[in-house]
C-alpha cells in the first residue's frame, strides 16, 4: 500500500513506545509491503517541532531516519494548485493541505492522527 506519512505520524515516533498510537503508527511504518512518502513541508514541520522536543542534533538525525524510510515529495506547480483547492474546500492548514494533495496525487492513503483529518476520505486515522 502507498502511504503518505504526515507530520503527526512522524512526531508520534518521539512518544512513549508503549503508547497505543505509537504502536499503531509503527505497524504501518515497519510493514515492508508499504511504500512510504512524506512531503518536504512535513520534513520542515517535523524538524522545527523535534528541535524543541529532542534538540537540534537529535532532530537532524531524526530527519535523516525519516528520509531513509520515506520518499520525499517536493512541491511543483500542480501540487501547489491541488493543495490550494484542498486548503479552501477542506479547511485544512497549508501544510496539511499539501500532504493531503500529495496523497491524492500519488493514489496513497494519508497516515495521521491529526483530528483535522478525522472522517476524511483516503485517510488511515490513528487514535
Amino acid at each position: 500500500m502507498d502511504i503518505l506519512v504526515d507530520s503527526w505520524s512522524w512526531l508520534n515516533l518521539l512518544e512513549d513506545q508503549n503508547d497505543p498510537c505509537y504502536r499503531k503508527t509503527i505497524k504501518f511504518l515497519d510493514n515492508s509491503d508499504n511504500s512510504l512518502y512524506t512531503t518536504i513541508l512535513n520534513i520542515y514541520e517535523v524538524y522545527y517541532r523535534a528541535i524543541d522536543r529532542i534538540g537540534d542534533e537529535a532532530a537532524t538525525e531524526f530527519i535523516v531516519s525519516i528520509k531513509d524510510r520515506a520518499k520525499v515529495v517536493f512541491i511543483d506547480e500542480a501540487l501547489a494548485m491541488s493543495a490550494a483547492k484542498i486548503h479552501k474546500t477542506e479547511k485544512l492548514s497549508s501544510i496539511d493541505a499539501f500532504g493531503y494533495a500529495a496523497a491524492m496525487n500519488l493514489g496513497a492513503q494519508l497516515l495521521t492522527g491529526d483530528p483535522d483529518f478525522k472522517g476524511k476520505k483516503n485517510v488511515i486515522f490513528i487514535d
